[in-house]
Protein backbone atom coordinates (compact mmCIF):
# COMPACT_ATOMS: atom_id res chain seq x y z
CA UNK A 1 0.00 0.00 0.00
CA UNK A 2 3.25 2.30 0.55
CA UNK A 3 3.83 2.19 -2.74
CA UNK A 4 0.59 3.74 -4.03
CA UNK A 5 0.83 7.15 -3.53
CA UNK A 6 4.53 7.00 -5.07
CA UNK A 7 2.79 5.63 -7.95
CA UNK A 8 0.30 8.15 -7.71
CA UNK A 9 2.30 11.09 -7.16
CA UNK A 10 4.65 9.70 -9.89
CA UNK A 11 1.97 9.94 -12.45
CA UNK A 12 0.62 13.07 -11.99
CA UNK A 13 4.15 14.69 -12.17
CA UNK A 14 4.20 12.72 -15.45
CA UNK A 15 0.92 14.38 -16.59
CA UNK A 16 2.21 18.09 -15.83
CA UNK A 17 5.10 17.38 -17.81
CA UNK A 18 3.64 16.67 -20.58
CA UNK A 19 0.97 19.54 -20.57
CA UNK A 20 3.78 21.72 -19.99
CA UNK A 21 5.78 20.69 -22.97
CA UNK A 22 2.35 20.09 -25.22
CA UNK A 23 1.62 23.98 -24.65
CA UNK A 24 5.57 25.10 -25.40
CA UNK A 25 4.77 23.20 -28.52
CA UNK A 26 1.30 25.03 -29.27
CA UNK A 27 2.74 28.57 -28.49
CA UNK A 28 6.20 27.63 -31.11
CA UNK A 29 4.00 26.51 -33.29
CA UNK A 30 2.01 30.15 -33.45
CA UNK A 31 5.50 32.05 -33.74
CA UNK A 32 7.41 33.32 -37.13
CA UNK A 33 10.66 31.86 -36.92
CA UNK A 34 11.91 34.79 -39.34
CA UNK A 35 15.32 33.07 -39.36
CA UNK A 36 14.72 29.92 -40.00
CA UNK A 37 16.09 28.72 -43.58
CA UNK A 38 12.57 27.23 -44.90
CA UNK A 39 11.07 30.32 -44.51
CA UNK A 40 13.17 33.09 -46.62
CA UNK A 41 14.96 31.50 -50.00
CA UNK A 42 17.85 34.88 -50.47
CA UNK A 43 19.09 32.34 -53.64
CA UNK A 44 15.46 32.31 -55.01
CA UNK A 45 15.82 36.55 -54.44
CA UNK A 46 19.15 36.96 -56.38
CA UNK A 47 18.09 34.82 -59.32
CA UNK A 48 15.04 37.04 -59.97
CA UNK A 49 16.70 40.11 -59.64
CA UNK A 50 19.29 38.98 -61.98
CA UNK A 51 17.15 37.61 -64.62
CA UNK A 52 14.85 40.47 -64.41
CA UNK A 53 17.97 42.77 -65.29
CA UNK A 54 19.01 40.23 -68.19
CA UNK A 55 14.99 40.42 -69.32
CA UNK A 56 14.62 44.32 -69.30
CA UNK A 57 18.27 44.75 -71.11
CA UNK A 58 16.96 42.31 -73.73
CA UNK A 59 13.53 43.57 -74.15
CA UNK A 60 10.73 43.49 -74.94
CA UNK A 61 8.76 44.89 -71.72
CA UNK A 62 6.94 41.97 -72.10
CA UNK A 63 9.49 38.81 -70.95
CA UNK A 64 9.66 40.78 -67.88
CA UNK A 65 5.84 40.44 -66.65
CA UNK A 66 5.94 37.00 -67.94
CA UNK A 67 8.80 36.06 -65.77
CA UNK A 68 7.17 37.63 -62.77
CA UNK A 69 4.15 35.82 -63.48
CA UNK A 70 5.85 32.67 -63.71
CA UNK A 71 7.39 33.16 -60.64
CA UNK A 72 4.12 34.61 -58.30
CA UNK A 73 3.60 30.86 -57.71
CA UNK A 74 0.68 30.29 -55.88
CA UNK A 75 -0.72 33.74 -56.07
CA UNK A 76 -4.09 34.34 -57.36
CA UNK A 77 -4.95 36.27 -60.46
CA UNK A 78 -6.92 39.54 -59.47
CA UNK A 79 -9.71 38.85 -62.37
CA UNK A 80 -10.39 35.69 -64.13
CA UNK A 81 -6.98 33.95 -64.62
CA UNK A 82 -5.59 37.09 -65.79
CA UNK A 83 -2.35 38.99 -63.65
CA UNK A 84 -1.04 41.21 -66.14
CA UNK A 85 -2.42 45.04 -66.94
CA UNK A 86 -1.23 47.20 -69.41
CA UNK A 87 -1.62 50.97 -68.77
CA UNK A 88 -1.83 52.31 -71.94
CA UNK A 89 -0.06 55.80 -73.17
CA UNK A 90 2.83 57.50 -71.05
CA UNK A 91 2.85 57.78 -67.02
CA UNK A 92 4.20 59.86 -65.04
CA UNK A 93 5.54 58.56 -61.57
CA UNK A 94 6.40 61.07 -58.60
CA UNK A 95 9.82 58.81 -56.95
CA UNK A 96 10.61 61.26 -54.77
CA UNK A 97 11.83 64.95 -53.70
CA UNK A 98 14.93 66.53 -51.49
CA UNK A 99 14.37 70.31 -49.60
CA UNK A 100 17.54 70.92 -48.22
CA UNK A 101 18.15 69.05 -45.24
CA UNK A 102 14.22 68.66 -44.27
CA UNK A 103 13.08 65.73 -43.10
CA UNK A 104 9.72 64.33 -43.66
CA UNK A 105 8.89 63.53 -47.60
CA UNK A 106 5.35 63.02 -48.01
CA UNK A 107 4.48 64.58 -45.00
CA UNK A 108 5.99 68.10 -45.33
CA UNK A 109 7.07 68.61 -48.36
CA UNK A 110 6.48 66.00 -51.75
CA UNK A 111 6.71 67.16 -55.31
CA UNK A 112 3.17 68.61 -57.10
CA UNK A 113 2.46 66.03 -60.11
CA UNK A 114 2.55 69.01 -62.46
CA UNK A 115 6.49 69.43 -61.43
CA UNK A 116 9.00 68.83 -64.08
CA UNK A 117 11.85 66.56 -62.93
CA UNK A 118 15.26 68.10 -61.87
CA UNK A 119 17.15 70.08 -59.11
CA UNK A 120 17.70 74.04 -58.39
CA UNK A 121 19.48 75.95 -55.89
CA UNK A 122 16.64 78.47 -54.05
CA UNK A 123 18.33 82.32 -52.56
CA UNK A 124 15.18 83.89 -52.38
CA UNK A 125 12.38 83.96 -52.07
CA UNK A 126 9.56 85.99 -54.17
CA UNK A 127 5.58 86.60 -55.13
CA UNK A 128 3.04 87.30 -57.67
CA UNK A 129 3.56 90.69 -57.24
CA UNK A 130 7.45 90.63 -57.34
CA UNK A 131 8.32 90.52 -60.71
CA UNK A 132 10.35 89.97 -62.94
CA UNK A 133 12.43 87.26 -60.96
CA UNK A 134 16.33 86.84 -60.60
CA UNK A 135 18.57 83.85 -60.94
CA UNK A 136 17.99 81.68 -57.38
CA UNK A 137 14.36 83.15 -57.02
CA UNK A 138 11.45 80.83 -55.85
CA UNK A 139 7.83 81.88 -56.66
CA UNK A 140 5.55 80.98 -53.33
CA UNK A 141 2.05 80.81 -53.40
CA UNK A 142 -0.61 79.45 -51.03
CA UNK A 143 -1.74 76.26 -52.44
CA UNK A 144 -5.04 77.06 -52.41
CA UNK A 145 -4.06 79.93 -55.66
CA UNK A 146 -1.96 77.46 -57.41
CA UNK A 147 -3.53 77.22 -60.62
CA UNK A 148 -2.69 75.93 -63.44
CA UNK A 149 -3.61 79.24 -65.01
CA UNK A 150 -0.76 80.98 -62.39
CA UNK A 151 2.00 78.25 -62.95
CA UNK A 152 1.94 79.14 -66.73
CA UNK A 153 1.98 82.79 -66.11
CA UNK A 154 5.07 82.29 -63.68
CA UNK A 155 6.59 80.22 -66.14
CA UNK A 156 6.66 83.02 -68.88
CA UNK A 157 8.33 85.21 -66.41
CA UNK A 158 11.42 82.93 -66.32
CA UNK A 159 11.00 80.92 -62.87
CA UNK A 160 12.47 77.77 -62.68
CA UNK A 161 10.77 76.84 -59.37
CA UNK A 162 7.31 77.28 -57.73
CA UNK A 163 6.40 76.66 -54.03
CA UNK A 164 3.16 75.57 -52.72
CA UNK A 165 2.88 76.64 -49.40
CA UNK A 166 0.26 74.36 -47.28
CA UNK A 167 -1.23 70.63 -46.95
CA UNK A 168 1.31 68.16 -48.44
CA UNK A 169 -0.83 65.41 -50.07
CA UNK A 170 1.02 62.22 -52.15
CA UNK A 171 -1.04 62.02 -55.27
CA UNK A 172 0.23 60.51 -58.85
CA UNK A 173 1.86 62.45 -61.33
CA UNK A 174 0.34 64.16 -64.28
CA UNK A 175 0.32 63.08 -68.34
CA UNK A 176 2.24 66.33 -68.52
CA UNK A 177 4.66 68.48 -66.84
CA UNK A 178 4.94 72.41 -66.61
CA UNK A 179 8.33 72.76 -67.39
CA UNK A 180 9.67 73.83 -63.60
CA UNK A 181 9.85 72.52 -60.11
CA UNK A 182 7.38 72.58 -58.09
CA UNK A 183 7.12 71.76 -54.69
CA UNK A 184 4.67 71.23 -52.06
CA UNK A 185 5.32 72.56 -48.75
CA UNK A 186 3.95 72.35 -45.01
CA UNK A 187 4.23 76.08 -44.01
CA UNK A 188 6.56 75.25 -40.75
CA UNK A 189 8.95 73.15 -42.80
CA UNK A 190 9.45 76.48 -44.88
CA UNK A 191 9.65 78.81 -41.94
CA UNK A 192 12.15 76.48 -40.23
CA UNK A 193 14.35 76.84 -43.11
CA UNK A 194 13.66 80.43 -44.09
CA UNK A 195 13.69 82.31 -40.16
CA UNK A 196 10.13 83.45 -41.56
CA UNK A 197 6.69 82.86 -39.48
CA UNK A 198 5.13 79.69 -40.58
CA UNK A 199 1.58 81.88 -40.50
CA UNK A 200 2.67 84.87 -42.59
CA UNK A 201 3.99 82.27 -45.17
CA UNK A 202 0.64 80.11 -44.89
CA UNK A 203 -0.92 83.63 -46.13
CA UNK A 204 1.72 84.02 -48.58
CA UNK A 205 3.37 86.97 -47.25
CA UNK A 206 6.50 88.17 -47.82
CA UNK A 207 8.60 91.56 -47.72
CA UNK A 208 7.85 93.53 -50.74
CA UNK A 209 10.88 93.25 -53.08
CA UNK A 210 11.22 89.62 -51.81
CA UNK A 211 13.08 87.63 -49.25
CA UNK A 212 17.16 86.72 -49.73
CA UNK A 213 17.12 82.93 -47.81
CA UNK A 214 20.42 83.22 -44.93
CA UNK A 215 21.58 80.13 -46.24
CA UNK A 216 20.29 78.79 -50.06
CA UNK A 217 17.91 75.90 -50.14
CA UNK A 218 18.46 72.85 -52.37
CA UNK A 219 15.36 71.36 -54.06
CA UNK A 220 15.10 68.66 -56.15
CA UNK A 221 12.26 66.44 -57.57
CA UNK A 222 12.75 62.89 -58.90
CA UNK A 223 9.94 62.13 -61.36
CA UNK A 224 10.01 59.31 -64.44
CA UNK A 225 8.03 58.50 -66.99
CA UNK A 226 6.90 55.45 -68.58
CA UNK A 227 5.56 54.37 -71.89
CA UNK A 228 3.07 51.99 -71.96
CA UNK A 229 3.94 49.95 -68.89
CA UNK A 230 3.19 46.54 -68.22
CA UNK A 231 2.35 44.92 -64.55
CA UNK A 232 1.83 42.04 -62.60
CA UNK A 233 -0.97 42.08 -59.85
CA UNK A 234 -1.27 38.74 -57.41
CA UNK A 235 -3.98 38.60 -55.07
CA UNK A 236 -3.75 36.61 -51.62
CA UNK A 237 -7.13 35.87 -49.55
CA UNK A 238 -6.58 37.22 -45.78
CA UNK A 239 -7.27 33.81 -43.03
CA UNK A 240 -9.29 36.36 -40.99
CA UNK A 241 -12.90 36.72 -41.90
CA UNK A 242 -13.75 39.72 -39.70
CA UNK A 243 -10.42 41.34 -41.60
CA UNK A 244 -10.42 40.21 -45.00
CA UNK A 245 -12.69 42.23 -46.70
CA UNK A 246 -9.94 45.23 -46.02
CA UNK A 247 -6.96 45.04 -48.37
CA UNK A 248 -2.66 45.75 -48.01
CA UNK A 249 -1.25 46.57 -50.85
CA UNK A 250 2.44 45.97 -51.56
CA UNK A 251 3.60 47.70 -54.42
CA UNK A 252 7.21 47.60 -56.43
CA UNK A 253 8.56 49.59 -58.75
CA UNK A 254 12.09 49.27 -60.97
CA UNK A 255 12.58 52.69 -60.87
CA UNK A 256 11.86 53.81 -57.08
CA UNK A 257 15.41 52.13 -56.56
CA UNK A 258 18.02 54.19 -58.38
CA UNK A 259 21.44 52.06 -58.78
CA UNK A 260 24.22 51.71 -60.91
CA UNK A 261 23.48 48.44 -60.80
CA UNK A 262 20.60 47.13 -62.79
CA UNK A 263 20.54 43.68 -60.49
CA UNK A 264 19.97 45.97 -57.61
CA UNK A 265 17.55 48.04 -59.22
CA UNK A 266 15.17 44.94 -59.42
CA UNK A 267 15.50 44.09 -56.10
CA UNK A 268 12.93 45.41 -54.41
CA UNK A 269 10.54 43.28 -57.27
CA UNK A 270 12.51 40.27 -56.52
CA UNK A 271 12.24 40.61 -52.81
CA UNK A 272 8.35 41.18 -53.51
CA UNK A 273 8.43 38.22 -55.58
CA UNK A 274 9.73 35.87 -52.75
CA UNK A 275 7.19 37.65 -50.53
CA UNK A 276 4.30 36.70 -52.74
CA UNK A 277 5.64 33.00 -52.94
CA UNK A 278 6.18 32.31 -49.35
CA UNK A 279 2.45 33.57 -48.19
CA UNK A 280 0.46 32.04 -50.37
CA UNK A 281 2.38 28.54 -49.66
CA UNK A 282 1.25 29.70 -45.89
CA UNK A 283 4.42 29.01 -44.94
CA UNK A 284 4.33 32.07 -41.55
CA UNK A 285 3.50 30.59 -38.68
CA UNK A 286 0.26 31.70 -37.14
CA UNK A 287 -3.17 33.99 -38.57
CA UNK A 288 -1.11 35.66 -41.29
CA UNK A 289 -2.06 37.59 -43.57
CA UNK A 290 -5.39 38.15 -41.44
CA UNK A 291 -6.30 40.58 -44.31
CA UNK A 292 -5.99 40.16 -48.09
CA UNK A 293 -3.03 41.11 -49.56
CA UNK A 294 -2.40 42.34 -53.04
CA UNK A 295 0.77 42.11 -54.87
CA UNK A 296 1.34 45.01 -57.70
CA UNK A 297 4.95 45.32 -59.35
CA UNK A 298 5.84 45.07 -63.22
CA UNK A 299 8.03 47.45 -65.80
CA UNK A 300 6.38 50.80 -63.71
CA UNK A 301 3.83 52.46 -62.62
CA UNK A 302 2.69 49.73 -60.47
CA UNK A 303 0.27 51.58 -57.66
CA UNK A 304 -1.65 53.51 -60.62
CA UNK A 305 -2.58 49.98 -62.45
CA UNK A 306 -3.44 49.10 -59.08
CA UNK A 307 -6.37 52.16 -58.31
CA UNK A 308 -6.91 52.66 -62.53
CA UNK A 309 -8.44 49.18 -62.22
CA UNK A 310 -11.46 48.64 -59.66
CA UNK A 311 -9.60 45.51 -58.24
CA UNK A 312 -11.13 46.69 -54.60
CA UNK A 313 -13.40 49.62 -52.85
CA UNK A 314 -10.49 52.04 -52.58
CA UNK A 315 -12.14 52.94 -49.38
CA UNK A 316 -11.39 48.79 -47.85
CA UNK A 317 -7.70 50.17 -48.91
CA UNK A 318 -6.23 49.95 -45.19
CA UNK A 319 -2.88 50.61 -46.43
CA UNK A 320 -0.06 50.93 -49.31
CA UNK A 321 3.46 49.74 -48.81
CA UNK A 322 5.98 50.51 -51.04
CA UNK A 323 8.97 48.63 -51.66
CA UNK A 324 11.96 50.55 -52.77
CA UNK A 325 10.67 54.09 -51.90
CA UNK A 326 11.27 56.79 -49.43
CA UNK A 327 9.22 58.38 -46.82
CA UNK A 328 5.56 57.96 -45.57
CA UNK A 329 2.61 60.08 -45.86
CA UNK A 330 -0.81 59.46 -47.39
CA UNK A 331 -1.96 59.04 -51.28
CA UNK A 332 -5.12 60.99 -51.95
CA UNK A 333 -6.96 59.12 -54.62
CA UNK A 334 -10.60 61.11 -55.52
CA UNK A 335 -11.91 61.31 -52.28
CA UNK A 336 -10.08 58.83 -50.72
CA UNK A 337 -7.10 59.31 -48.60
CA UNK A 338 -5.08 55.53 -48.11
CA UNK A 339 -2.03 55.41 -45.91
CA UNK A 340 1.37 54.90 -47.86
CA UNK A 341 4.42 53.42 -46.05
CA UNK A 342 7.83 53.59 -48.04
CA UNK A 343 10.47 51.12 -47.19
CA UNK A 344 14.21 52.06 -48.80
CA UNK A 345 16.58 49.67 -49.24
CA UNK A 346 19.37 49.92 -46.88
CA UNK A 347 23.08 50.47 -48.58
CA UNK A 348 24.82 47.07 -49.54
CA UNK A 349 28.60 47.22 -49.01
CA UNK A 350 31.30 45.00 -50.60
CA UNK A 351 31.92 43.24 -47.40
CA UNK A 352 28.26 43.10 -46.85
CA UNK A 353 27.78 39.31 -47.60
CA UNK A 354 24.37 39.00 -49.60
CA UNK A 355 22.28 36.33 -48.34
CA UNK A 356 22.50 37.70 -45.07
CA UNK A 357 21.71 41.26 -46.62
CA UNK A 358 18.21 39.77 -48.21
CA UNK A 359 17.07 37.73 -45.41
CA UNK A 360 17.34 40.89 -43.11
CA UNK A 361 15.64 42.75 -45.59
CA UNK A 362 12.72 40.46 -45.84
CA UNK A 363 12.57 40.13 -41.94
CA UNK A 364 12.31 43.31 -41.77
CA UNK A 365 9.48 43.79 -44.28
CA UNK A 366 7.25 40.93 -42.97
CA UNK A 367 8.04 42.28 -39.45
CA UNK A 368 6.25 45.70 -40.76
CA UNK A 369 3.48 43.78 -42.70
CA UNK A 370 3.29 41.98 -39.88
CA UNK A 371 2.75 44.55 -37.70
CA UNK A 372 0.09 46.83 -39.94
CA UNK A 373 -2.04 43.62 -40.76
CA UNK A 374 -2.57 43.26 -36.76
CA UNK A 375 -3.45 46.76 -36.16
CA UNK A 376 -7.37 46.54 -35.07
CA UNK A 377 -10.37 47.35 -37.43
CA UNK A 378 -11.19 51.16 -37.78
CA UNK A 379 -14.51 52.12 -36.58
CA UNK A 380 -16.58 54.06 -39.28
Amino acid sequence: MSGQPCRTVYHRCFALTLLIAGCATLNQTGLENFSSPSLWQPANVIQDARQLALQDASRPPEGIVDYMKARMVGVQPVFGDSMIFSLPGSRRVIQGGRLGDATGLGNSFWPDPRSDSGAYMITELRSLEDLPLNKGSAVMLPRHLLTSERIQQVIRHGTEAILSIGDVTRRFASAADANALILEIAPHILADLSGLSADSLAQGVLPVGGYSLPEPIHIENWINTYESPLNVMGFIAGQDPQYASQLIVIAADPMWNSSDSDFLQWMPSAVLLELARTYSAARVGGLFPRRSLLIATGTGAALQAVLEYPVWPRQNISTIVTLGRFGNGHLQVGRDTIPVFGYSFPELHASDNLDAWITAILEEVHGRLKHLDDQPLEEN
